[in-house]
């Protein structure tokens, strides 16, 4: 359920591309109620493959070393100025 609306609709963007390779199902906040958030928990949680495929898809987005980068980036162009 991304938050509606958010300053540069990062929320929205980030779920997109996790629902793109098969890792979410979108909930918009306008059509969210405990019936429509229910119901897609459910399918999710109601098999066991699609969870695993979920989760494997998710891990394809994943960027595990994300914070060294940053950090190597930033010490990088610190001992530039």
């Amino acid at each position: 359920v991304p938050l509606e609306p958010s300053s540069g609709d990062e929320q929205q963007k980030n779920a997109q591309r996790s629902a793109n390779v098969g890792g979410a199902i979108i909930v918009r906040q306008a059509d969210c109620s405990g019936v429509s958030l229910l119901t897609a928990i459910r399918t999710v949680l109601q098999s066991p493959e699609r969870l695993a495929t979920m989760a494997a898809a998710n891990g394809s987005l994943a960027m595990p070393d994300a914070s060294k980068e940053l950090a190597l980036m930033l010490l990088a162009l610190g001992a530039k100025q």
